[in-house]
């Protein structure tokens, strides 16, 4: 079951001129290692891993008659967590932990290429339902244009049939990951406590992704690279 993402806008507005734009829905059903978690943490980092992660990354073309497109890539993530507001929910306690401006995640070639990545500027959250001071076993990570800004940049060839053009989106975009199994790194039960508000060591959790991402056609704003490839190039290196 492949994970699907709504698509809410068809144009964007800059200042006062609009352009039209092309939906992409891009997403990852989880890890294709069997050996290792999807995403790696310790205290206030969010790390993919612990190992190289790699996933089959799916690109649709808002929801059109085409195939997905298919695409075996390396996924790369890296945010700090903040300190949890904790609120009663039922019988538990919701965990908000906004994350790090700047958070970036993204998708890799075999040789280390950059074929997708993107920002998280502003507004994302991870949220977890748990005890008073604890994680339970599943978690979400969200961002979206809607309260907050996320970009995404395509660095792969063109294809207009799924709605992918050069440079940075311009639009709506969003960006959402389910986490589940989680636990104390490596083989703790299930959920993770908190200290400070944070988790207190080292965790692991399997994951998936669903996205929409909104470029312009023809020439866009290639030029400028994001941040995120920045990050997660500088992080891969000092992994070797």
């Amino acid at each position: 079951m492949h994970a699907r993402s709504l698509v809410l806008l068809s144009a964007a507005c800059l200042g006062f001129v609009c352009f039209d734009t092309e939906a992409a829905l891009v997403s990852f059903a989880s890890d294709t290692q069997p050996s290792q978690p999807t995403f790696f943490g310790d205290g206030a980092g969010l790390l993919d891993g612990p190992g190289v992660t790699n996933v089959v990354l799916l690109i649709d073309d808002d929801n059109g008659p085409l195939p997905a497109l298919e695409i075996p890539a390396e996924f790369r993530v890296f945010t700090l967590l903040g300190a949890a507001v904790s609120t009663p929910i039922g019988g538990g306690f919701l965990h908000t932990h906004t994350i790090s401006t700047g958070t970036a995640f993204g998708f890799f070639d075999a040789g280390g290429n950059p074929l997708l990545t993107a920002t998280i500027a502003a507004g994302g959250v991870l949220t977890s339902i748990g005890g008073p001071n604890a994680w339970g076993g599943t978690a979400t990570i969200q961002a979206s244009d809607a309260a907050g800004a996320i970009t995404y940049q395509w660095h792969g060839a063109e294809n207009p049939a799924y709605g992918l053009f050069a440079g940075l989106s311009v639009g709506y975009d969003d960006a959402a990951f389910t986490l589940s199994n989680l636990r104390t790194f490596p083989s703790g039960p299930p959920g993770i406590p908190l200290s400070g508000g944070r988790p207190g060591g080292a965790w692991s959790a399997e994951g998936s992704f669903s996205g929409t991402m909104h470029f312009v056609p023809g020439p866009g704003t290639y030029a400028f690279v994001a941040p995120a490839m920045t990050v997660l190039t500088r992080r891969r290196r000092a992994r070797r």
